[in-house]
């Protein structure tokens, strides 16, 4: 996997959760654990530096039917990596798409 080119550089990347999984991790806790076990945890272990999870991609855009699962995973991801101590050092975030911007120039009267 790409993540393993980022072992030992100490270039820190952050892990990207595709859309699809979104609801699986949304709805269990146990999938949140498994998910960051699998993405995350493996890599540290192999000398890759993360921090941080970003769930999905444009949620809002691509797959509007996974709107009301995006807080819920990021929660679960969040909880998750409480549970394993990891939560310290590696933060969850989402990609949101600029259309959610009503205007953005000049940058100090961006509006959402």
């Amino acid at each position: 996997m790409v993540l393993n080119a980022f072992s030992n550089t100490s270039i820190k990347v952050m892990v990207a959760i595709p859309n699809d999984d979104l609801a699986s991790v949304g709805q269990d806790l146990g999938s949140s654990t498994n998910l960051v076990k699998n993405n995350v945890v493996l890599y540290l272990n192999q000398g890759t530096l993360i921090n941080g999870v970003a769930m999905g991609n444009e949620v809002f855009i691509q797959q509007p039917n996974l709107t009301g699962m995006l807080v819920p995973a990021m929660q679960n991801v969040q909880m998750a990596l409480v549970n394993l101590n990891l939560a310290k050092d590696i933060h969850v975030s989402t990609l949101i798409a600029f259309d959610a911007l009503d205007g953005s120039f000049p940058p100090s009267d961006g509006r959402f």
